[in-house]
């Protein structure tokens, strides 16, 4: 058996190429599910993986040891990038330093002065190149916060992690 067709292998190998991994799991998710997820975030963050947890919903008081509040984020807005917007007419350069607890960005005008009225702000797109979702067998499953976003799941690799053998519709890895 070829081992890079197995799935395990398959996601292994989109963890190590992968710098910003989304976990989740499924809108009714069972606990179980729930700590394999706290479990796979935590193992992330020690790969120096930017691992961010997603669930919306109660979390059941059989894992508040596990503190999963300092761990699960309630929605998927940290996971956006920010976009500053400059006329590129008046622009000649832009760099960022880190300062202290600040990281400062430095834009040179071109035969220009600029003030606050020249830039806008929004949000981006989702940085996001991996999904793991645990437990979700189709796109309806997913948890609320992620299902309201699709286009997080059209701009990443989704791979499902199973707790049962049953067969998902949603990842492109499906282990």
């Amino acid at each position: 058996m070829n081992t890079e067709k197995h799935p395990k292998q398959q996601i292994a190998n989109k963890i190590k190429n992968s710098g910003n991994i989304l976990v989740t799991v499924a809108r009714n998710p069972s606990v179980d599910a729930l700590a394999a997820a706290i479990a796979l975030t935590l193992a992330l963050d020690k790969l120096k993986k930017h691992a961010t947890s997603v669930f919306s919903g109660d979390i059941p008081p059989a894992i508040n040891f596990l503190e999963p509040e300092k761990m699960f984020e309630n929605n998927a807005d940290s996971l956006r990038d920010f976009v500053i917007s400059l006329s590129k007419d008046k622009a000649d350069r832009l760099r960022f330093k880190p300062d202290g607890d600040m990281v400062r960005i430095y834009i040179t005008p071109y035969k220009t002065k600029l003030s606050s009225d020249d830039l806008s702000f929004s949000d981006g797109d989702f940085n996001i190149e991996l999904v793991l979702a645990i437990g979700v067998d189709s796109r309806d499953d997913l948890d609320d916060a992620i299902a309201s976003h699709g286009r997080i799941l059209h701009s990443a690799t989704t791979a499902t992690i199973g707790l049962a053998d049953q067969k998902d519709f949603l990842g492109a890895i499906s282990w």
